[in-house]
């Protein structure tokens, strides 16, 4: 089921309302604060989403895939971080981090450096 336009603007509305006041002195730092909290908390229950076919279709998950389901799903704590502390400098620094981490987890479970995951760690942020 698609989204309609209303929900995406509820959350939108929704996301608003939990940013901290600080963010409100400017209409640009507003705007980068918003969408950095919508998209990584749609980014970060995607993972809820393909994990039960992942483990219908595959096999028993190894703790270097588990761990880069956790590095996946911290998305959402990092807007959590942001939308309490309002520091986007320090919400982007966290979210590289788990960029790099999660891309280091699946291309090691994949095959190393032969992995065409690491492609994913020479992508801006």
């Amino acid at each position: 089921m698609l989204l309609q336009f209303a929900d995406l603007k509820a959350f939108a509305e929704q996301v608003a309302a939990r940013l901290r006041v600080s963010a409100e002195t400017s209409a640009g730092a507003s705007f980068r604060q918003r969408a950095f909290v919508a998209t990584h908390l749609v980014l970060g229950v995607l993972p809820f989403g393909v994990l039960p076919v992942l483990l219908a279709l595959g096999r028993a998950p190894s703790a270097l895939d588990l761990a880069a389901f956790a590095l996946s799903v911290a998305p959402i704590l990092i807007a959590l971080q942001l939308s309490r502390s309002g520091d986007l400098d320090r919400a982007c620094a966290l979210s590289a981090v788990a960029f790099a981490s999660f891309a280091t987890c699946v291309g090691a479970s994949q095959g190393g450096l032969a992995s065409a995951a690491t492609a994913w760690l020479a992508l801006p942020r």
